[in-house]
């Protein structure tokens, strides 16, 4: 019998035949499976897993977050737990399962799914100032230019693309007067690209030209 009550009725003789009673109440109950209750999530979207509060450290601030148990009485309060898995890389999902047992050591146990969606693009902590730099001076080489990420640890090289507008004619004044423009992205391991950062290099030309007489050239009279 499942939630039942039995009365039992004791009764005591002596040897004169007095006698007296007793009732004792058994109450027979079968402890089925506990249900308890995740609190709600206020927000279950994240975009990274490090944004994701922590875990409910005991039954108590389970159940002062909206937790509950249909009945806690029979429960041992002290085995309240919980377990994680992760799957996926740039799209998470993180399940959280808390778990209590009852007196039976019976398991119950609710879910709580948080999603994770990494769409934060790196950001460069590098600058870089323009220059202007005349046609004889050495161009300097281009820096390694690194940039940080919310969801990484870790610093990112940002990669370098480098163009220039200069002529291909040397006899031409494009050879000695143009541009070259360096432009790095950083781009995390979700394929979230940084704002670029650009980089302009103006080499000009403001020599004069001169004549080279040679060694052996001499006034000519006539």
């Amino acid at each position: 019998m499942v939630d039942t009550m039995t009365i039992v009725t004791w009764t005591f003789t002596d040897s004169s035949k007095n006698s007296s009673t007793c009732t004792q109440n058994i109450y027979i109950q079968n402890l089925m499976d506990i249900p308890i209750e995740c609190p709600t999530l206020e927000k279950d979207l994240y975009n990274c897993v490090e944004d994701i509060p922590a875990p409910y450290a005991n039954w108590e601030e389970f159940t002062a977050a909206g937790g509950s148990a249909l009945a806690e009485k029979y429960l041992k309060l002290s085995t309240f737990g919980v377990e994680e898995t992760r799957t996926g890389q740039c799209t998470v999902e993180v399940k959280r399962t808390y778990y209590v047992y009852d007196l039976k050591n019976h398991r119950s146990e609710c879910e709580q799914i948080f999603t994770v969606v990494d769409t934060i693009a790196p950001v460069i902590t590098s600058t870089e100032e323009n220059l202007v730099l005349g046609c004889k001076d050495d161009i300097p080489e281009a820096p390694v230019v690194y940039a940080t990420d919310a969801c990484q640890t870790t610093q990112i090289i940002a990669d370098l693309h480098e163009v220039n507008d200069r002529s291909t004619d040397t006899h031409s004044c494009g050879y000695y007067n143009y541009t070259i423009t360096r432009t790095w992205t950083a781009t995390d391991s979700c394929g979230n690209t940084s704002e670029p950062l650009v980089q302009y290099i103006s080499v000009v030309d403001t020599i004069d030209p001169h004549f080279n007489f040679p060694d052996d050239w001499r006034d000519t009279v006539l």
